[in-house]
């Protein structure tokens, strides 16, 4: 089996990836390799090249809904450092909406927080959406400083779990910050 090391281009430096919320797997683990299928434990995941002629090419969006966008872009611009990618609106201009997107850097992926569809309640939720910093303790300090609901202290479990806290944003919606 071909290793991650023995495929062009691909470096040390992002030889892991994360994986979901806090998890990490090998390149290896991420990709299939010509002519191999994806391994992940005694799992095998089978190629679907077979049954299907399109596939996902990114992650693109993940959406919070949001009752107040303006509460959430103030939140999510000054506390936590995002930058607007997106406002439009949309919609009858009686009732215009905005749809907003937020991001960090120049990342393709991106958090929308969107207007609920009507007759929609937005509930509190687990948004399953993680943010990776390079210094953890910094970036807990500064949101617990800023007023954010942090959890009290870092965690740290061991590898491969890296470092994390869970925060709660404006309106209650938890998401993870991992190193």
């Amino acid at each position: 089996m071909a290793k991650w090391a023995d495929t062009p281009g691909v470096s040390d430096q992002n030889a892991m990836i994360t994986a979901g919320v806090g998890g990490a797997m090998s390149l290896v683990d991420a990709v299939r390799l010509p002519g191999e299928g994806q391994h992940r434990g005694s799992e095998r995941i089978t190629d679907m090249s077979s049954t299907t002629q399109t596939r996902p090419n990114k992650v693109a969006t993940v959406i919070i809904p949001v009752v107040d966008q303006k509460a959430a872009v103030d939140f999510y611009t000054n506390k936590l450092g995002f930058v607007v990618t997106t406002d439009t609106p949309f919609g009858p201009e009686e009732d215009a909406m905005h749809w907003i997107e937020v991001g960090v850097n120049e990342t393709a992926t991106t958090i929308a927080l969107a207007p609920p569809p009507p007759d929609y309640a937005v509930t509190v939720r687990e948004t399953g959406i993680s943010i990776q910093v390079d210094d953890i303790d910094a970036y807990h300090a500064q949101l617990k400083d800023a007023g954010v609901d942090v959890d009290e202290a870092v965690q740290r479990m061991g590898d491969p779990v890296p470092p994390m806290f869970w925060f709660r944003d404006h309106a209650g919606n938890s998401l993870m910050v991992v190193q």
